[in-house]
């Protein structure tokens, strides 16, 4: 069979998102904006996903746009309407902006009134989730728009042998339209009965034509029975042939998403159903519709493989006739297999000996999300603008099926959004979503996070805040909650609702439900302060990576190794951060190189790097090279653009694009003099140095601090967002486990098991104290993300456009360190000048003055920036004092079911908090207090210590609590403190005196120990949590001195 000519096969042009933003939520937004400092959607984007400016007062107190969502599971056969008003004002009251609503079925009419109306009353967004099928009505499967894939029907024949009568199909329910009745020679008789059968492509007969008995009963028409009669060719003597048909069956029951007719039945029905008052409503929130990721709940993948006119669009857009190829679609990429993992060993597939299989797919792949993109997404939204509404989406589902292309989907979505479920907590899988995000200057990615498998009432803050800093690592900027479940329903028994009834579960309730909720209001603070920190200005990475890919792994059951695209740590351990590009974001008009920097005005990448070797390996695409971007790799190498072949081509993945015409063009590209080759990923970060391009956050030495820089012009200011990542995941996965989704972010000693298996906390590594490099000009500022305290940076050194500071972080926790010029930038008053070195331990600023630091007495030398050197004499200070072992008091509440445990509904819900004092002689996890032994709940804790007569302001201490599950809040002599929930560290000398100090710890859990003694499911998976606080606690004092004072 000959090559169809050389054809570009459809990109989503600038044209088509900025066409569809002009029409946004905020009344016409033009798609532009200062192309000299920003991404050319920017001020577009702006208007339907607004940025808070990062003031002083904004960042101690984030406004509502920046807070937490939450998915917000709950029965609407069963929930009354003043529940859930009252639900709506509690989470207003506890910092929640946006609710999600949907996923426990279909809201009635009267319920999305109450809740529009109140949201809008309250500034909570309401998320609507897209209807399955049609709002408000039903849908047939039988629809001539019907969304629909193939099913394959096989029967095999020999050599000059006979088929004779009705072709086959499903033996009961819809047959299925035929599609096509498709001959191959298999290139080894007999044919194989299970797994990949290979065919000589070139032996293809088509058989459509020859059958009989026909009707019109099935899609457009087409036939849903025929009967064939049919003699294989006699030779080869001794071959086999296989007979298959290919029938189009119902993918749900829902208008298909690859056709503009099909979202047009979506859009009329819903207009229908807002038309009596609920769409103005909707107006007036402005919020979205949210698809979730799994391909038929309803549409967030398009994995079908069929539609209405599929094929005149396949020949338009890739140049050749996809039927005679079809059973290359019969592969386990392309399965539809989703969270179900790999196919059944005993299924059939088939392969092209000429190798040309892949490349179909790939074709197919490219095809089916274009079509996907620009005939469900852009006139969806283009749609919601009606309503004041946007579209957030999850383009993203199973580990083998390939679906869409996620940066041609996320460089026109509105809102992009991952979840941790899948994504598993490898930062470089939420790359691809944010680089689009980066190109076009949009700001809303959110993830739906912390779902983790079986340890419903198990996972803690901690937990969510560490999964999200490998999220936020990768480019995420919001959390989604999953889930905030309704209290309870008539048959849940205590302590209510979960994800679902079951005590064993994915998720966790982030409801009232769970001690650690009174502790929701400062969490969500956090987050909303890196929310608010992600979305400043424009993001700025080092490198641009080549990706085209059509699969998006999971760690349910993916085959490979691990999630991540690129594989070598070596790249991020060096400092560098990446985006992934493909035809897509490259045919932006900011694509382009200036001052030997692509999209200069943007994310500015320093360089281009190929990777024949980018996992998944279920990826269609894998190592291929299409001819437009070849072209466009040519561009940038003749323009100075550094770029790097790691390995090499194997073609361009394309039965549509010639390998003969990309090997002339990779000629003319291996010809320039910017263009370097080498063997491995492990190789690029050495010479990425050698080509002295140097990481814009730069560590002395490879750490494992991640970076995320983000760059606003407006205030001159640059943003670091650092993250000291512990262990990524864990790597001894096994059928329970996977790869990691039933991880938690906990110290390995904060479980313990009960039966055997894996310990599920996994949270190690080691803590960091680097010399960082920092791109950009200023002064440094250090962001507490917890206090939302800004307080200057004493000790730095500056050199031509760089800034270098220390960075001291604990096993995953993250700082923010910002660069200005200004120097009321954040409202605080800097020194006049700053100190560049010292042999004290640490230099800090308190008040006017600059103080050095030190644990152990001695002469210690500090020197300003103006060369100026300081010498001081720091007296001793006492010795550290470990309050572990000394006596404490602690009074705890210990939630226990008012009712028999069993009971249902309401009152099975119903919690006692039963009090319990304690004094102890030293700290010790609860389980070990024999009245708390299954205590769940809320404890406080107190202990005084002596500090000497001579205490003064010469003299301070850090406090460090060690181990505490979960959430704390810290009081030192009546001061309440916030604390870095992660480290539990915090510096306590401006709080301390002479004489006796006393020191409050109030600690809360999750339930899963109370549950484990009242529930055998819970017991059977065996985890108790070592929850309070166990310590080591200890105050270390130091001794400062002045070195320089206004």
């Amino acid at each position: 069979m000959s090559r169809a000519r050389p054809v570009a096969l459809g990109v989503v042009t600038f044209a088509t998102a900025a066409a569809l933003l002009a029409t946004s939520a905020g009344g016409g937004a033009a798609a532009g904006g200062a192309a000299s400092t920003q991404p050319p959607l920017t001020a577009a984007y702006a208007a339907i996903n607004p940025v808070t400016p990062l003031t002083a007062a904004t960042f101690a107190d984030p406004p509502q746009n920046d807070m937490p969502w939450v998915r917000w599971n709950w029965a609407p056969a069963t929930t009354s309407i003043a529940e859930l008003q009252a639900e709506l004002r509690d989470m207003h009251d506890n910092n929640i902006a946006g609710v999600e609503i949907g996923q426990g079925g279909a809201p009635t009419k009267e319920q999305l009134t109450a809740i529009f109306t109140l949201a809008n009353q309250l500034g909570i967004t309401v998320s609507l989730k897209a209807a399955n099928g049609l709002a408000g009505t039903t849908y047939s499967a039988s629809d001539d728009h019907a969304r629909r894939t193939l099913s394959t029907f096989r029967q095999t024949v020999g050599a000059g042998g006979s088929v004779s009568g009705p072709v086959p199909g499903p033996t009961s329910g819809n047959p299925g339209t035929i599609v096509a009745v498709l001959a191959y020679r298999c290139t080894s008789a007999p044919c194989a009965t299970a797994g990949t059968v290979g065919l000589d492509r070139s032996s293809v007969v088509d058989l459509t034509g020859r059958l009989t008995g026909t009707n019109t009963a099935g899609y457009n028409g087409g036939t849903q029975t025929g009967d064939l009669s049919w003699t294989a060719p006699a030779e080869p003597a001794g071959s086999q042939w296989v007979v298959l048909t290919f029938r189009a069956v119902p993918f749900g029951a829902q208008p298909e998403t690859l056709s503009l007719a099909g979202t047009k039945q979506v859009t009329d029905a819903y207009d229908a159903y807002f038309a009596d008052g609920l769409g103005d409503l909707m107006k007036a929130n402005k919020g979205d519709f949210f698809v979730d990721s799994h391909a038929s709940d309803p549409w967030g993948a398009p994995e079908e493989l069929w539609a209405s006119d599929m094929r005149s669009e396949f020949q338009a857009r890739a140049g050749y006739d996809i039927v005679p190829n079809l059973a290359a679609l019969v592969d386990p990429t392309m399965a539809g297999a989703g969270l179900g993992g790999p196919p059944s060993p005993t299924a059939v597939f088939y392969s092209f000996s000429d190798g040309s299989g892949a490349r179909v797919r790939s074709d197919f792949n490219r095809v089916r999300s274009t079509l996907y993109t620009q005939n469900r997404l852009v006139p969806f939204q283009s749609w919601s603008r009606k309503y004041d509404a946007t579209l957030r989406l999850q383009q993203e589902d199973g580990p083998i099926t390939s679906i869409g292309d996620q940066l041609e989907t996320s460089a026109v979505l509105d809102r992009s959004e991952y979840e941790s479920l899948t994504g598993s907590d490898q930062a470089d899988i939420y790359r691809p979503m944010a680089s689009a995000n980066h190109m076009t200057g949009n700001t809303w990615y959110s993830t739906e996070c912390c779902a983790v498998l079986n340890e419903s009432y198990v996972a803690t803050f901690q937990d969510a805040i560490i999964r999200m800093n490998h999220e936020f690592a990768g480019g995420v900027n919001r959390i989604v909650y999953h889930v905030r479940p309704q209290r309870y329903t008539p048959t849940t028994t205590w302590p209510g609702m979960g994800f679902n009834a079951n005590k064993v579960s994915f998720s966790n309730a982030w409801n009232a439900n769970t001690p650690y909720y009174g502790d929701s209001p400062a969490m969500n603070d956090y987050f909303a302060r890196n929310h608010l920190v992600l979305t400043q200005g424009i993001a700025k990475t080092d490198v641009a990576v080549y990706l085209r890919n059509y699969s998006s792994p999971s760690a349910f059951s993916t085959t490979d190794a691990n999630n991540r695209h690129w594989q070598d740590l070596g790249l991020q351990r060096s400092g560098y951060t990446w985006d992934y590009l493909d035809e897509h974001l490259l045919d932006l008009p900011n694509a382009v190189v200036t001052n030997k920097r692509l999209a200069e005005a943007g994310p500015a990448y320093k360089a281009f790097v190929f990777d024949q070797f980018l996992f998944p390996t279920s990826n269609t695409a894998r190592g291929s090279l299409s001819l437009e971007a070849a072209q466009k790799i040519l561009g940038y190498a003749k323009s100075g653009l550094p770029v790097i072949f790691v390995g090499q081509p194997n073609g361009t993945g394309s039965e549509a694009q010639s390998d003969a015409t990309l090997a002339g063009v990779m000629a003319q590209i291996l010809a320039q003099k910017s263009v370097s080759r080498v063997a491995s990923e492990a190789d690029v970060p050495a010479k990425l140095a050698d080509l002295g391009i140097t990481p814009q956050a730069q560590p002395e030495a490879p750490t494992s601090l991640l970076s995320v820089r983000r760059s606003d012009s407006r205030t001159s200011t640059d943003y670091y967002w650092l993250y000291n990542q512990g262990v990524e995941s864990w790597q001894g996965g096994n059928g329970t486990f996977g790869l990691n989704p039933s991880n938690l972010y906990e110290e390995p000693s904060a479980c313990r098991r009960t039966v055997a298996g894996l310990n599920p906390c996994m949270a190690t590594g080691a803590s960091v104290d680097t010399a960082v490099t920092l791109e950009g000009k200023g002064a440094p500022y250090a962001l507490d993300l917890f206090s939302g305290k800004v307080t200057p940076i004493a000790q730095y050194t500056r050199k031509g456009q760089t800034v270098t500071v220390r960075v001291k972080l604990a096993r995953d926790e993250s700082t923010v360190i910002a660069l200005s010029n200004d120097p009321n930038r954040f409202g605080v008053t800097r020194p006049d000048t700053n100190v560049t070195a010292t042999t004290a331990d640490s230099v800090a600023q308190v008040g006017a003055s600059i103080v050095a630091r030190a644990a152990l007495p001695g002469t210690y030398v500090t020197t300003l920036e103006s060369g100026a050197k300081v010498t001081s004499t720091i007296g001793a200070a006492p010795a550290p004092v470990d309050l572990t072992s000394r006596p404490w008091h602690l009074d705890a509440e210990d939630w226990q079911p008012t009712n028999p445990y069993g009971t249902q509904g309401a009152a099975g819900s119903e919690t006692t908090k039963v009090p319990v004092s304690v004094d102890l002689s030293s700290l010790q996890a609860w389980p070990d207090i024999p009245a708390l032994k299954d205590a769940s709940g809320v404890g406080s804790y107190r202990t005084t210590f002596a500090l000497p007569a001579g205490w003064d302001g010469s003299y301070g201490a850090t406090l460090n609590l060690g181990q505490v599950t979960d959430t704390f809040r810290v009081t030192v002599n009546g001061q309440a403190l916030a604390v870095d929930q992660v480290t539990g560290s915090i510096d306590v000398g401006p709080y301390l005196k002479a004489g006796e100090n006393t020191l409050e710890v109030r600690v809360a859990t999750s339930l899963n120990n109370r549950l484990f003694a009242l529930d055998p499911t819970v017991r059977n998976r065996g985890v108790i949590q070592a929850y309070g606080l166990v310590g080591p606690v200890v105050v270390t004092p130091y001794r400062q001195a002045v070195v320089w004072s206004r």
